[in-house]
């Protein structure tokens, strides 16, 4: 794992440091609007930070596929990593976990630091409570609330991390090796992402749509995308096994 993380810092190194630090500015500009008392500008703020939020991790997700796309292409990380002793299963599953790790804990480092900022806009800006409690019946139910009975959600949000890299190593194992190797690769994966990823979430939510609680409805999206997540890992090992990782043997 160490020897991965080293190796693809320049991967996502970049990235990460970009994410970190809008997320600092935007934390600055808000907190300057609350102490100056301005309301526009922190009602703006609250909308482009929920933008931003699916920005970083559509950026995130992008980093993970071009770094895989990077490792398809190098056939020389393949014969290191089996010369280094390890297995195609354990070098997919190490990167699985290191992306899926950097895009859950962005995606909650934004998270969080919106939940504190939004507590401190609620308790500074009276005209404006009415207005946030009805957003937030309309995002979370009139219910709302972070109390236990809801941590299953936590574990939907790591398998949504987990099948979202899943699903974007998979869309590149499959066009790189079984429909183009060129330069435009990178883009027909894209694509296929996108196409694959918007039937799924469709797909998902038909299935838990008759869920009968909050609780109820994570744990049968965790199960989908556990499921989901096993699925595509099993395509990338066997693909990769093929065209990559055995592929040393007979050069």
């Amino acid at each position: 794992m160490k020897d991965i993380i080293l190796d693809d810092r320049k991967q996502y190194l970049p990235s990460l440091c970009m994410v970190v630090l809008t997320l600092i500015c935007l934390a600055l500009i808000w907190i300057g609007g609350i102490l100056f008392h301005n309301s526009a500008l922190v009602s703006t703020l609250i909308g482009l930070y929920a933008i931003i939020m699916v920005l970083v991790g559509v950026i995130m997700i992008s980093m993970a596929g071009t770094a895989f796309m990077a490792d398809m292409r190098n056939q020389g990380i393949w014969k290191m990593r089996k010369n280094q002793g390890k297995s195609l299963l354990g070098v997919i599953g190490c990167k699985t976990t290191l992306y899926a790790g950097l895009l859950f804990i962005t995606e909650m480092l934004y998270a969080l630091v919106m939940a504190g900022l939004v507590f401190w806009t609620y308790h500074s800006f009276d005209e404006e409570k009415e207005a946030m409690d009805e957003l937030f019946a309309k995002t979370f139910g009139e219910n709302y609330s972070l109390s236990g009975k809801n941590a299953v959600i936590i574990l939907e949000f790591v398998l949504v991390a987990v099948t979202a890299i899943a699903l974007v190593f998979f869309a590149v194992t499959i066009v790189y090796n079984g429909f183009s190797r060129g330069r435009y690769a990178g883009v027909l994966a894209g694509v296929f992402y996108v196409s694959v990823g918007y039937a799924i979430i469709r797909i998902t939510l038909g299935l838990t749509s008759k869920a009968g609680s909050e609780a109820e409805r994570s744990l049968k999206g965790s199960l989908i995308m556990a499921i989901l997540a096993a699925v595509c890992l099993a395509a990338v090992w066997y693909s990769t096994k093929k065209h990559q990782w055995d592929a040393e043997q007979q050069i």
